[in-house]
């Protein structure tokens, strides 16, 4: 009898695991740096899936990235697409729709002239 109450509380976490093994309780957290070459201080960050339509909080809290400066984040590898915006601490802002994410471990924000901005991978 024992031995059936063991089988079936294996069998019973294997079908657990599976069923939620996809979901955001299992979510896989990655590391990555965002760096600011855009030649100006940005005040705020926001990171989002893309699509989601919330940009949720700041990213840098009370903390300005400086030009040349970088900070560590992580995203969930589940997700592959981001919608990123920055905002520079004279309120002019700009936004990146769809950034892709996958096997992302470095951001960087580059200004290329005039209002022209680009985030690059790695």
């Amino acid at each position: 009898m024992k031995k059936y109450k063991l089988f079936f509380l294996c069998l019973l976490s294997v079908l657990v695991f599976t069923a939620f093994g996809s979901g955001t309780a299992f979510a896989r957290w990655k590391s990555y740096s965002f760096h600011n070459h855009s030649g100006r201080i940005i005040k705020y960050l926001y990171i989002t899936s893309s699509g989601s339509g919330d940009w949720g909080g700041d990213l840098l809290g009370s903390e300005v990235l400086g030009s040349g400066d970088s900070v560590s984040l992580r995203y969930n590898d589940d997700v592959r697409f981001f919608d990123v915006k920055v905002v520079f601490s004279d309120g002019s802002d700009v936004t990146f729709w769809k950034a892709d994410y996958k096997n992302v471990w470095r951001k960087t924000i580059f200004h290329r002239g005039g209002t022209t901005y680009t985030l690059s991978s790695n």
